[in-house]
């Protein structure tokens, strides 16, 4: 039983109340206080190891033994790149072992090639014929082959009978190698 007025039982609990949340705010504050006086040693300590690690790192990173690491990292890397490169083929890449053995199977023994240049989408090949006529058989036998799309000879291959040196150009069909 409270004999107080309800205006003094009012008041008394809302004194309660600010007094309660002032020592509340109170608590945190100290908390907090506390807080950055216990996190501060730590925070310039790690503030300090960090710039002497900033510092190492630049060190280390001039140094001429890093130089020639990372050069050689970027080098592998572009190795790796060349040989996955390979491994899968791009859209345009062509399997020159087949093209090669097609160029083979068409040459009679009376051809002979010296010399076979690969470029992105055409082969030059360079080579001697016993004879004119080997040498037509053997333009003859490329040209009708469907991998190649067209085989181009100078008509400087065909001035000599016997003994022919000469150079044939070949576009490939891309697709279908």
């Amino acid at each position: 039983m409270n004999f107080l007025p309800i205006d003094e039982q009012i008041k008394i609990k809302k004194r309660y109340k600010e007094k309660f949340f002032l020592f509340l705010a109170s608590v945190l504050f100290f908390a907090s206080l506390i807080n950055l006086i216990l996190v501060f040693p730590s925070y310039v300590f790690l503030k300090i190891k960090n710039n002497d690690l900033k510092k190492e790192y630049e060190v280390l990173r001039s140094d001429s033994i890093f130089l020639k690491s990372e050069k050689m990292n970027s080098s592998l890397n572009d190795l790796d790149k060349n040989i996955k490169f390979l491994k899968t083929g791009g859209e345009d890449t062509v399997d020159f072992s087949k093209i090669l053995n097609e160029i083979i199977k068409l040459k009679n023994s009376k051809v002979s090639l010296a010399s076979i240049s690969f470029e992105k989408d055409k082969i030059v090949l360079l080579g001697n014929a016993k004879t004119r006529e080997a040498l037509l058989i053997f333009i003859q036998n490329l040209k009708e082959n469907t991998v190649f799309k067209s085989v181009d000879s100078p008509a400087s291959n065909l001035l000599r009978k016997e003994n022919v040196d000469f150079t044939i150009t070949i576009s490939l069909k891309l697709n279908n190698v």
